[in-house]
């Protein structure tokens, strides 16, 4: 039992000893840098699909092979549309490693 209770002080002693986390200074702290896809956007350029008659018959849903259905026309398949991407440095947590 006595060794069970210093492991415990000597994990608590160890992560007080870490200190406070610094931000990242590649996101400021966001967690997310900007889209190179779309300049930070969300939607990418499209063109339009020349129809023949305005009553076209709806298209079914395409999925790719995992099931998926992608995005809609015009919005991002990099960000999803958010025009943010996770950070490099900090992987999406906002803070930077001790």
């Amino acid at each position: 039992m006595g060794g069970a209770v210093a492991a415990a002080l000597g994990v608590a002693a160890w992560a007080g000893a870490k200190g406070d986390p610094e931000t990242c200074a590649l996101c400021a702290g966001t967690g997310g840098c900007g889209c190179f896809a779309c300049s930070s956007s969300g939607v990418v350029n499209v063109v339009k699909e020349a129809s023949t008659s305005d009553a076209a018959p709806p298209r079914p849903v395409r999925r790719d092979l995992l099931g998926r259905v992608p995005p809609p026309p015009g919005q991002c398949r990099v960000c999803g549309g958010t025009g943010l991407v996770l950070c490099s440095g900090c992987r999406g947590s906002g803070y930077r490693k001790l």
